[in-house]
């Protein structure tokens, strides 16, 4: 793995009001690269591996754990970020909040889409084609709600 990856990032460079968007996204970016514990001290330069490959077995480990929680992060919108901030070093711990807040019971969240979809109305300030955006969004959401019919 590569240091020097000559892909951009995905995410716009650090202004004064966006701090705790773009730490989580450097972050993401550092871990993705297996960078993150260099840049917070946590992993310090490898040592000359001796005859033991326990050493490396601990170093991939944690390296593919970093690239692992860095890609989670990358492909999260901001919103849902928001849910594993606290948990950007374990990326089980990640996978289980994201899991958590998005997988309720069926009756719960069925009511809930239901409930959004029948809230949506033009703001102010709004045009209809938000409006239908709002809308288009939501309906993907309603359809996930349908039992779905198994052929017994």
């Amino acid at each position: 793995m590569s240091a020097s990856n000559n892909t951009a990032p995905r995410f716009e460079k650090f202004k004064v009001s966006s701090w705790s968007a773009w730490e989580t996204n450097m972050s993401a970016l550092l871990r993705s690269k297996g960078l993150m514990g260099r840049a917070t001290g946590l992993r310090p330069a490898p040592l000359v591996p001796k005859s033991t490959d326990t050493k490396k077995t601990l170093y991939i480990v944690q390296s593919n754990k970093e690239h692992c929680a860095g890609e989670i992060i990358l492909w999260l919108k901001p919103k849902e970020q928001a849910h594993v901030r606290d948990a950007v070093s374990s990326p089980q711990t990640m996978w289980e909040l994201l899991k958590k807040c998005h997988v309720q019971e069926r009756a719960i969240s069925r009511f809930n889409v239901y409930d959004n979809i029948f809230s949506i109305c033009l703001k102010e300030r709004e045009s209809l084609t938000d409006l239908a955006v709002h809308v288009k969004e939501a309906c993907p959401l309603c359809r996930s709600t349908v039992p779905s019919r198994s052929a017994d």
